[in-house]
């Protein structure tokens, strides 16, 4: 198949870049190693707010792809040396193919079938749990 995402990039995707977003950043950080980012340039740079970006350099930092430098509030990338060449395949296909890499992360959170889409779906009896729960008691 001509749109196969490399296996390395694939495992990449699905343990930690849940959003296009995700990739952004990451590759924006990738692409030069030694510089550092605050949020702030980080946002101007993928034309984002920094709350959102801030939560995700978090999540990247939390993934060992970047490194929070908390003396200067700085962000630099830090993949280890093995996710490094999934990271260069990552950037290959983002400027190559975005359309199948957007389709990759995307196309992975939507339900297969009704049946699995049922499966998130809480019983009534979870429902009315978390609705006492969060101090909501009309379904009792």
């Amino acid at each position: 198949m001509s749109e196969a995402i490399p296996a390395s990039v694939r495992e990449l995707l699905d343990r930690h870049l849940r959003s296009i977003d995700h990739v952004e950043l990451l590759l924006l950080f990738a692409r030069d190693e030694t510089r550092t980012w605050t949020a702030a340039d980080a946002a101007t740079s993928v034309h984002a707010q920094v709350g959102p970006v801030r939560e995700r350099l978090q999540e990247l930092v939390d993934a060992s792809l970047l490194a929070f430098e908390s003396d200067s509030s700085t962000y630099r990338y830090a993949a280890r040396r093995a996710v490094r060449e999934s990271v260069a395949e990552l950037s290959v296909l983002y400027d190559q193919r975005p359309v199948t890499l957007i389709r990759a992360i995307y196309d992975r959170r939507a339900p297969r079938s009704f049946a699995e889409a049922l499966t998130d779906v809480p019983s009534g009896d979870d429902a009315r749990r978390r609705a006492a729960d969060s101090g909501d008691a009309r379904d009792r």
